[in-house]
Parts: C-alpha cells; sequence; structure tokens
C-alpha cells in the first residue's frame, strides 16, 4: 500500500516537472516586444561647427576662403569663351549696383581681349613669311587694338551671371556681374572687321592662328 502511495507521488511531481518546463519554453518561444527607441531631442544631438555647416574650409588663424557671387562664371574657360568679372560696392539702389558690375566686368575682359589682338598683331608682323604688304600696322588702325575690341564685345558680350547684395555693415548695395565672349565669335568678327572695315589685304589664316595662340596664352597667364 505504501508502495502505491510513493509511486502515485512520484507520478505527480514528474507530470508537474513537465508543465514546468513546457511553460518555460513557450515563453522563451514568443516574441519579444522591442523596447520604443529614444529620439534625441535638438538639444541632445552634437553641436555642428559652423565652418561644417556652410562647407567652408577653416585654415590656421581663422582664415577662411570664401566665394563671391558669379565668381565661378567670371572664369574663362578654354576654347569656349573668355570672361569678365566686376564688383562694385557702396551703391545707393540695386539698379546702379548691378550697372556699375557690369562695366567692370566689360573693362576687364576689354582689356584682356585688347591684350589677345596687340600680341597677335606683333606676332603676325613679325613672321618673316608675311609679305610687307599684308602686315597689319597699328598706323593703319583707326583707334587701333581698343577700337577694333569696343565693336567686338558691343556685338558679341553677353552677362550671364549677376547678383547684388545689400551691405549690413556699411550701408548701400554690392553688385556682382560676370560677361562673356565666345572664343569663335570674337576671333572671327575682328578679322572682319579688319576686312571690311580697315580694308586691309592680310593672311587670314597666319593671323587666325595668332589670335588662338594669344588666346591662349591669356588663359596661361589668369
Amino acid at each position: 500500500m505504501k508502495k502505491l502511495h510513493l509511486l502515485g507521488m512520484a507520478a505527480i511531481f514528474a507530470i508537474a516537472l513537465a508543465s514546468c518546463g513546457s511553460e518555460k519554453q513557450m515563453a522563451n518561444n514568443q516574441p519579444q516586444t522591442q523596447q520604443p527607441m529614444q529620439q534625441q531631442t535638438v538639444a541632445q544631438q552634437p553641436t555642428q561647427k559652423i565652418n561644417e555647416q556652410l562647407g567652408t574650409p577653416e585654415y590656421k588663424k581663422g582664415e577662411q576662403i570664401l566665394e563671391m557671387p558669379c565668381m565661378d562664371e567670371g572664369l574663362d574657360n578654354p576654347g569656349v569663351y573668355m570672361a569678365g568679372y566686376g564688383v562694385v560696392e557702396g551703391r545707393p539702389d540695386r539698379t546702379s549696383a548691378i550697372i556699375g558690375a557690369n562695366q567692370a566686368a566689360i573693362q576687364e575682359l576689354s582689356t584682356k581681349f585688347v591684350g589677345v589682338i596687340k600680341n597677335a598683331t606683333t606676332w603676325y608682323n613679325k613672321d618673316a613669311n608675311i609679305p610687307s604688304g599684308k602686315k597689319i600696322y597699328e598706323s593703319k588702325l583707326e583707334g587701333g587694338a581698343e577700337a577694333i575690341a569696343k565693336k567686338v564685345l558691343n556685338k558679341y558680350a553677353n552677362a550671364v551671371c549677376r547678383k547684388v547684395a545689400h551691405d549690413e555693415n556699411e550701408g548701400g548695395y554690392i553688385g556682382y556681374v560676370a560677361v562673356h565672349i565666345p572664343v569663335k565669335d570674337a576671333v572671327d568678327e575682328t578679322m572682319r572687321e579688319l576686312e571690311a572695315g580697315y580694308k586691309l589685304d592680310y593672311d587670314h589664316m597666319k593671323f587666325k592662328e595668332y589670335m588662338n595662340n594669344a588666346i591662349e596664352e591669356e588663359y596661361q597667364n589668369n
């Protein structure tokens, strides 16, 4: 009788262990609920340096390279166009700032192009293969290279970028302008002006070659 009682107790204990193990296994198999991630507030986010926000490199002693408006457009594109860049400050209104900057840009481009014409003419005249009757002497050019450059720029120079800024410290307006002249148009119009405007008889192919060489030298100097 005692033996039967012990066997009964053992069976109950085994069932209890099995039940406990089953519940533990079910608990382990259930997917765990993920705790929601705590979002960073603005105050908790790391502070970003102002030069990183602006994308401006920082240099020793606080120096920085700053890019002014229209600056990229004010650079020459070899073989495509020559450029002029103008900046004026302290103008009373937006219109006068743009006009002043445009004049400054045209003046810079004119100076460069006058230099091109003068260099091309000098090299052309020094070419021993050019007969004296086909030389281009400046004495034959009324107004010289400046007059030719002015006519060419008036016809083909084009403003490609205009910007205005207000100077909060000094007052007034700042104007920025970039102008372009296509190389091919500039060279061809110069040659047409020499032939039609000044009635000169010259070697077109040779002069065009020297014009392109002079423009290439201008690129390298800037």
